[in-house]
């Protein structure tokens, strides 16, 4: 038999291995991960969602993105809600694949002492 030498049988889980890696590289290459965007929604309509960052010492940005049926959505979305866009560019535009809502941490009581 063709395998039963230990030298073609470390050569064929070689080639083994090999092709899986291809495989598994090829896969990773097709699931473009998607791009962040984070910050507070100045305006919301069934099919767009524009979201403005306010970075101190820099110019404010705003991104619009497509909302579909696709887009998952976690949390309550409305204006003015503090909010986390993953997102995928397409030839219409940059499409909301899943819309995080965050909610304001709860405020601790003040603290006493000195």
């Amino acid at each position: 038999m063709w395998l039963s030498d230990p030298r073609r049988r470390l050569l064929a889980q070689a080639v083994a291995l090999w092709i899986g890696l291809l495989l598994t590289a090829a896969q990773a290459a097709q699931q473009q991960p998607y791009e962040f965007f984070s910050g507070d929604v100045i305006e919301l309509t069934a099919d767009h969602v524009t979201v403005e960052r306010k970075v101190k010492g820099k110019d404010q940005q705003k991104h619009t993105f497509l909302l579909n049926p696709e887009t998952k959505v976690e949390g309550k979305l409305a204006l003015k809600a503090r909010v986390t866009v993953g997102f995928k560019a397409s030839n219409q535009g940059d499409v909301a694949v899943r819309v995080i809502v965050r909610t304001h941490p709860a405020q601790s009581p003040p603290r006493k002492g000195f």
